[in-house]
């Protein structure tokens, strides 16, 4: 066989492996019920405001495409349902690259997947680009060690898009941002300043609308009702404005401020008496952070029904199996950096779930957290107990 045609295999060979990814993202989550990006907890009826009009938690870049499908046949499937498989597709394609091994992607992925088409039922757009740009921007990151020298100026500008993406998708993924940021400077050094200066022409002219507007630095007016929402029974309020009167003006600044004073009162009382964290830092909901339940109030599915009960367990057992090989991979040597980057990650968003989560949709919360996860389980550290040559050959493709 030539070697142009060893080339045009080859590259048939890698564009089908994206393209069954690709239909595979579809087929997983595409076809699930959505709720529209814009449509956070039925603020809105509509697409048709601003991005800078309210201070919602919604993916805002995206509002202008929305909009324009929804003029069209009042429906955000393409931009919305396509999109989300596309994008998950391709989140589980980046993972199969960076596996070391095929044995290892196809033990790994299973309670990623599930995860994912959980949170797909019923999901927002922005669910899936939180973990789409994370798991994208921690993979560049470790493929930057073996290819520094390499690294091309439109690398350094999808980064700084990624980490646009990311801050758009979660409120408290700005904290993400700048970890990112910092071990990005570590390792491209001052190169880094072209994704930087992208990212902020990105995301800054939303954050100073938000303060400006909102009196938040946080792309959410929701802010401290989180707080409320985990210290319930923790710290007694004779009152609180979330509950009720904001239930329908989270958008605005008054919501805004509702929310900013909630914050107040939970921190002041945490600050006066610390040994209230031990309310939300309890084995119950250790369990259910650790252990999620799948099934949340958006799925419209059943989570006493025998099916439901027999995925649950089995998916719970395969975190078991998750876990104890990322512990596996944290106590060897290799990649230490990298690792303490992911881990640090991965307490981060499961410290947010403890403190600033009433824990009925925690699998939408976690699933980040959980893609983050399996990268600690692709390691070098990992790599003797799953590679073998027909492996290797397969993912050389």
């Amino acid at each position: 066989m030539s070697g142009k045609t060893e080339i045009i295999l080859g590259t048939l060979k890698s564009l089908l492996i994206k393209a069954g990814f690709l239909y595979f993202g579809y087929w997983l989550c595409s076809q699930t019920i959505k709720l529209p990006n814009w449509r956070w907890m039925e603020q809105k009826l509509d697409p048709n405001f601003g991005m800078f009009e309210t201070g919602l938690p919604f993916f805002r870049p995206w509002l202008p495409l929305e909009r324009f499908e929804w003029s069209l046949h009042q429906s955000n499937w393409y931009s919305d349902n396509l999109t989300y498989g596309l994008l998950a597709g391709w989140m589980f394609y980046l993972l199969y690259k960076n596996a070391p091994s095929l044995k290892s992607f196809l033990l790994l992925t299973p309670p990623l997947a599930i995860a994912v088409w959980y949170t797909a039922n019923g999901g927002t757009l922005y669910d899936i680009t939180a973990a789409f740009s994370l798991v994208y921007l921690l993979i560049i990151f470790r493929d930057s060690h073996k290819f520094i020298s390499k690294i091309s100026f439109f690398t350094l500008i999808g980064i700084g898009i990624l980490l646009g993406i990311l801050d758009h998708s979660r409120p408290f993924a700005f904290q993400i941002c700048v970890l990112l940021v910092i071990y990005g400077f570590y390792i491209y050094g001052r190169r880094f300043i072209v994704s930087v200066t992208i990212f902020v022409i990105l995301v800054a002219p939303f954050h100073i609308n938000q303060y400006i507007k909102f009196n938040t630095f946080e792309l959410s007016t929701y802010g401290g009702n989180n707080l409320v929402e985990a210290f319930q029974g923790v710290i007694p309020f004779a009152t609180d404005c979330y509950y009720l009167e904001m239930s329908k003006k989270l958008g605005t600044r008054a919501g805004a401020v509702c929310a900013q004073e909630n914050k107040d009162k939970i921190l002041g009382e945490i600050k006066k008496h610390p040994q209230l964290l031990l309310g939300v830092f309890t084995l119950d909901r250790a369990k259910k952070i650790f252990f999620p339940e799948l099934v949340w109030h958006a799925t419209g599915l059943d989570p006493n029904s025998a099916s439901e009960i027999k995925i649950r367990r089995g998916f719970h057992l395969y975190l078991i199996l998750v876990y104890l090989l990322a512990i596996f991979c944290c106590i060897k040597k290799s990649e230490r950096l990298y690792k303490l980057l992911l881990i640090t990650i991965y307490a981060y968003i499961i410290g947010i779930t403890f403190v600033a989560n009433r824990l009925s949709e925690t699998i939408r919360v976690v699933m980040p957290a959980l893609a983050v996860l399996i990268l600690v389980c692709q390691t070098y550290a990992s790599a003797k107990l799953f590679s073998n040559s027909s492996n290797r050959k397969l993912f050389s493709a």
